[in-house]
């Protein structure tokens, strides 16, 4: 399990601006990887009305179960390597892998057994070390 404070800024580029930027950075089409992603919550949207966001993401043959909850200087991120066959449980079966995100979700008396699929995303990514952070282009 890993913790961190996830302090981020969102910006929605048009195609013009993102390639601009694409190029003033240096990065080409190779600095992409894929990343999916699937979301969860209840069906009442517990989750969201505690301001927290559950997900799986899988990038380069890895899987992570990320529970993100509000913070007074961002979001923090609790991280969870999982596995394959955790993640399937999970997704068609509503199976909840043990760990620190489920004692976490049990402590917010979040029903484990009301947390459904929501949604999956895919995206194209590029990271950047940046300054004292990271920058990072996405693109569908």
């Amino acid at each position: 399990m890993e913790n961190h404070l996830e302090i981020e800024f969102k910006n929605v580029l048009t195609k013009d601006e993102f390639i601009r930027l694409q190029q003033f950075l240096g990065v080409t089409e190779n600095d992409f990887f894929l990343q999916v992603n699937d979301y969860f919550d209840t069906d009442d949207f517990a989750l969201k009305k505690a301001g927290c966001a559950l997900r799986i993401r899988t990038k380069e043959g890895h899987m992570e179960l990320t529970l993100k909850e509000p913070n007074d200087a961002g979001l923090l991120e609790t991280n969870e390597p999982i596995s394959e066959v955790e993640r399937d449980l999970l997704l068609e079966h509503e199976v909840f892998p043990k760990g620190a995100i489920e004692k976490k979700l049990k402590s917010m008396q979040i029903s484990l057994e009301k947390i459904s699929h929501f949604g999956t995303l895919t995206t194209s990514r590029a990271e950047i070390p940046f300054y004292e952070g990271l920058l990072v282009l996405d693109k569908r």
